[in-house]
Parts: C-alpha cells; sequence; structure tokens
C-alpha cells in the first residue's frame, strides 16, 4: 500500500536529540519537547516512486486569498512551530521505511505538503496559494535518525 490515512507513529528521543530540536527552533526549557512523542500523519502517500507528508491546517490566516500566498503560509509554519511538526513527521515517515543515509532519503522522500484549506476554498488550487510545499535537507533530519531513535509506525508496507 502506497497511501496512509492518519498514519500513527512512536519516536522516542535521546537527551541529545530533544537538546537539537530545542536549539534548531529556538525553544526554551520551558517549551521542553517530551522524550516520547506519538501522534498521526494526515496523510503519507507516494507518487513517482517518492514518499510525501501531507497536513491539513485550518488556519485563518486573513479574509482575502492573498492572505494565503507562500510567504503567509511560511510565515505561519514558522510562528505555529509547523516546521517543527514536518521535521517530526518526516523522521518518522523514513524510520517507517527504513531511511536512514542521505542517498535513500534523496531516492525515496519527496518531501511535505501542508494544505492550508480556507486558502483553497471556492477557487481552484494553486501553488501559489492555500499549497505548501518544502523538501528538507538530509542534514536537518540527519539528527533524529540516529542509532538513538526508535520509531514504531504501526501496519503499512516499507518501500
Amino acid at each position: 500500500n502506497r497511501q496512509r490515512i492518519e498514519m500513527p507513529f512512536f519516536l522516542h528521543l535521546s537527551a541529545a536529540q530533544k537538546q537539537y530540536l530545542l536549539d534548531r527552533f529556538g525553544l526554551s526549557d520551558k517549551q521542553a519537547i517530551a522524550g516520547f512523542l506519538h501522534g498521526f500523519i494526515d496523510y503519507c502517500f507516494a507518487y513517482r516512486g517518492k514518499y510525501y507528508v501531507l497536513d491539513y491546517k485550518s488556519n485563518k490566516l486573513g479574509e482575502h486569498i492573498d492572505n494565503y500566498h507562500q510567504i503567509a503560509m511560511h510565515a505561519a509554519m514558522l510562528e505555529h512551530h509547523y516546521d517543527l511538526q514536518a521535521l517530526i513527521y518526516t523522521a518518522a515517515l523514513c524510520k517507517h521505511l527504513h531511511i536512514f543515509d542521505a542517498d535513500s532519503y534523496h531516492k525515496y522522500i519527496g518531501g511535505y505538503y501542508y494544505l492550508f484549506i480556507r486558502g483553497m476554498n471556492n477557487q481552484p488550487a494553486t501553488a501559489d496559494h492555500g499549497i505548501y510545499f518544502h523538501c528538507l535537507e538530509w542534514q536537518q533530519l540527519q539528527p533524529l535518525l540516529g542509532n538513538e531513535v526508535e520509531v514504531k509506525a504501526k501496519a503499512g508496507e516499507a518501500r
């Protein structure tokens, strides 16, 4: 099966990995990240040999469609720490697919989509409004995919 709706994941982070996330995202110790993360990825799918994460967001970024252009969505990604969420989801997907090196990552991971559904309403969806896409660099993920991380994604098929 090359798609999963609401794919559950369990991610255990070492102290060093938690510190990496705190430092990378400028979070304080008061915003500490738990050592054990559990969640559900809205949708994972394969397209043309690569896997993608897709997440739906219902945030209201403004009243006008222009409030859902790339710059506004990028600002919302940072403000709400969706970039952190995307990193965690991508790491979980990599572990699920047994991807632990740069070559496999570049071969099998296509990136992530965040769909701001209010920006896609009442008009044809375009890459300019409502659809945010990004592909992380391997160096951003590698610290989370070391031997200390254990992810157990339930069900589904690897590559």
